[in-house]
C-alpha cells in the first residue's frame, strides 16, 4: 500500500510517495482534512466562521464530521484529490490532508458451488464428508493458494494443456467451462501429421476425434472433473486449477469389452498425441504390478513435460511389488507417484506405499467429482483410490505453470515435493528432506505457490464409488 509523507520544504509541506510505490486505492472526489486545533478550533463560534471561510476558498463540501478536528470534504471544482491535497496541505491551519483511503477484507471468499463443503481435500475445516469427520487444515490449502494464483500481480495466469489418458469425457457435463477444455482445431496425430477439428480431444480405442462414448466409464468424467469442473457457477464442485485446458485421451479398450483397462500400444501412442499437441503435464490414473515395460517406459521418458501417476489401490508396498508406470518415477526424473491421503493426513487405508517409490501424497478418501451416467440422472460421484490423488497432484502442477509459465519440469516437480506438509502418519512412504525437515507429505498448494517467490528452488481405478 502506499504511504504519504511530508516532505518539509522552505514553505509548504506536501505529500509525496515512497520510491517504488504505487497510489493506494482511494475515494473518488474525497478528502480528509485535519485542523491545528490552536489555528481552527471547529468547536468554538470563532473556529467554525475560520472553517467554513477555508472551506470556501478551497471549494470542498463537508461530508461528515470524523472527530473534533478531522472532516471529510467533497471536492466541488474540478481538481483532483491529489491536487486538492497538496492546496490544503500549504494552508498554515491545516495539520493534516489526505486521500479517503480504501481497504479490503483480507478474508477469501470460497467458490460458490453448491458442493463446496463436500471438497475436504481443498478446504477441511473437520466437516463430516460420507460419514467421516476431519481434521481441521487436513487439506492442500487450495483456498489461499488459488487467491494468490488469481490476484497476486506476479502471477501470468497463463492456461496450460492437461492430458488426461483415461476412459473418456463427458464434455457435456453441467459443471463445466468450454474454456476450460482444449482446443482441437488445429490438432494433430501422435505421428504429428495433421488431422484439425479434434473435439477437446481424441479416443484411441474407436480412432475418433472426439473422446465422448456413450457406452464409457465415468474413471475419466471423475478425473478431469477434479482436474477442470467449473468455478463460481453455483453448480456442484469446483477444479484444482478451473482454468486449464484439459485433453481428454480415451485409451481404454472399450470397444473389445475391456473397459477402463489400458495397453501398451494405446498408451504409447497417446502420451505421444500429448507430446505433438503441447501438453505440459499428463494424467496417468492407472497402473498394474508386473516386470518393467520398456515402450511404455520410453514414451514417458521422451514426454517433454510431467507425469504424475496413481500409486494403486492395494495397500501394497511399491519397493516390492511395483506399480507402473508410477514406479517409473524411481528412474525417470519427469514422473511424480503420488499416493492418496484421508480426511485426517494418514496414508488411506487402501493405498499404496514405499519408502523409495511413492513420493507423496494428496487427497484420496470420499472424493467428490463430476460423474457421467448415461441416463442423466446423476451428474455427481463420491469415491476413493489413488486415480483421484493424481489428478489433485495434476491440478496444482497445472497451477504452477500458469503462475509462470517458464519453470522446468524439475522445478515444478520439486516445489511440489519440497513444499508438502511433513505428516507423522506417513512413514511408509518417500521421507523427503528439504534442508529443515524430513518426512513424508502431503502435497500443500500455497507452500507450492509461494515457493515461486523465492530465487532458487532446490532441485489405478476407484474403490467404492456412490453416486448422488
Amino acid at each position: 500500500m502506499a504511504e504519504y509523507f511530508k516532505k518539509e520544504t522552505a514553505d509548504v509541506i506536501s505529500p509525496v510517495l515512497l520510491d517504488g510505490e504505487n497510489p493506494a486505492a482511494q475515494r473518488s472526489g474525497e478528502i480528509l482534512v485535519e485542523y491545528k486545533i490552536e489555528k481552527i478550533d471547529p468547536g468554538t463560534e470563532a473556529g467554525a466562521i475560520k472553517k467554513n471561510n477555508l472551506e470556501d476558498i478551497a471549494n470542498v463540501s463537508e461530508q461528515e464530521k470524523i472527530t473534533d478536528t478531522v472532516f471529510l470534504y467533497e471536492i466541488r471544482d474540478n481538481a483532483t484529490v491529489d491536487e486538492k491535497v497538496e492546496e490544503l496541505q500549504k494552508n498554515s491551519a491545516v495539520e493534516t490532508a489526505q486521500p479517503n483511503y480504501i481497504y479490503k477484507s483480507l478474508a477469501i471468499t470460497p467458490p460458490n458451488d453448491t458442493s463446496w463443503p463436500s471438497m475436504w481435500g481443498l478446504n477441511n475445516t473437520g466437516q463430516t464428508v460420507s460419514s467421516t469427520a476431519g481434521t481441521s487444515g487436513a487439506d492442500i490449502h487450495w483456498l489461499l493458494a488459488w487467491d494468490k494464483y488469481e490476484n497476486d500481480p506476479d502471477s501470468e495466469k497463463n492456461p496450460v494443456i492437461v492430458a488426461d489418458i483415461d476412459t473418456g469425457f463427458d464434455y457435456t457435463h453441467p459443471d463445466l467451462d468450454v474454456n476450460n477444455l482444449w482446443d482441437g482445431s488445429l490438432c494433430k496425430d501422435e505421428d504429428g501429421v495433421f488431422l484439425g477439428d479434434c473435439l477437446y480431444g481424441y479416443d484411441f480405442d474407436y480412432d475418433k476425434k472426439d473422446p465422448f462414448d456413450a457406452l464409457m466409464d465415468t474413471h475419466g468424467t471423475m478425473t478431469g472433473g477434479i482436474i477442470a469442473a467449473a468455478i463460481n457457477n453455483s453448480t456442484g464442485i469446483t477444479g484444482i486449477s478451473p482454468d486449464v485446458k484439459l485433453m481428454s485421451l480415451k485409451a481404454d479398450g472399450q470397444s473389445s469389452g475391456h473397459i477402463a483397462e489400458f495397453d501398451t500400444a494405446t498408451i504409447v501412442k497417446a502420451v505421444q498425441f500429448a507430446q505433438e499437441n503441447g501438453a505440459k503435464i499428463i494424467n496417468m490414473s492407472f497402473g498394474e504390478n508386473g516386470g518393467v515395460d520398456i515402450l511404455m517406459r520410453n514414451a514417458i521418458a521422451s514426454f517433454s513435460g510431467l507425469v504424475i501417476a496413481a500409486a494403486g489401490n492395494d495397500a501394497s508396498d511399491n519397493d516390492t511389488i511395483p506399480v507402473y508406470p508410477c514406479n517409473f518415477s524411481a528412474t525417470l526424473t519427469n514422473v511424480i507417484c503420488v499416493g492418496a491421503s484421508d480426511q485426517n493426513d494418514a496414508l488411506a487405508t487402501f493405498s499404496n506405499f514405499g519408502t523409495n517409490s511413492v513420493d507423496i501424497v494428496a487427497p484420496g478418501e470420499n472424493i467428490y467429482s463430476l460423474y457421467y451416467d448415461p441416463d442423466g440422472v446423476y451428474h455427481y460421484a463420491s469415491g476413493d483410490g489413488t486415480s483421484f490423488s493424481a489428478p489433485y497432484t495434476v491440478g496444482l502442477a497445472a497451477m504452477l505453470w500458469g503462475y509462470d509459465q517458464t519453470l522446468t519440469v524439475s522445478q515444478v516437480k520439486s516445489a511440489i515435493l519440497n513444499t508438502g506438509d511433513v505428516k507423522s502418519g506417513l512413514t511408509t512412504i518417500k521421507q523427503i528432506d528439504d534442508g529443515t525437515s524430513v518426512g513424508g507429505r502431503r502435497i500443500n498448494a500455497y507452500r507450492a505457490l509461494l515457493l515461486l517467490d523465492s530465487d532458487v528452488i532446490a532441485p489405478a481405478s476407484p474403490l467404492g464409488l456412490t453416486v448422488d
